[in-house]
């Protein structure tokens, strides 16, 4: 079954009628209640990726940007977001095996084939 793939421009505004200290909070709770509202998920089936979050955290928990442009698959019963330019990982692309490997008194990562 193949993945739906949306994308949306989404409003934060409301985050700064929120506490001054905890905006970037708000505003990651705004983007995981409209993802879960547009991809008909719970709120607890959203994920979003580790540059979304960076990217509302960038300019600290005061000033999370204004509007973001993301990405969502939904995969399943799960929505993933991720930002609109982001690279998204697919499933061969998978972290490969590693072992770790001793030489000389340091150890060294050596793929697995």
């Amino acid at each position: 079954m193949m993945a739906k793939e949306r994308v949306y421009t989404i409003n934060l505004g409301r985050a700064y009628d929120y506490t001054r200290t905890k905006r970037a909070i708000r505003a990651i709770k705004l983007i995981k209640t409209f993802l879960s509202r547009h991809m008909k998920v719970d709120k607890k089936d959203v994920k979003i990726s580790n540059a979304l979050n960076h990217f509302v955290w960038k300019s600290g928990i005061c000033k999370p940007p204004r509007k973001v442009k993301i990405k969502v698959l939904l995969e399943g019963n799960v929505a993933y977001g991720y930002l609109f330019d982001e690279q998204i990982p697919r499933k061969e692309e998978k972290k490969e095996k590693r072992k770790k490997e001793k030489k000389n008194g340091i150890y060294a990562l050596r793929r697995i084939d």
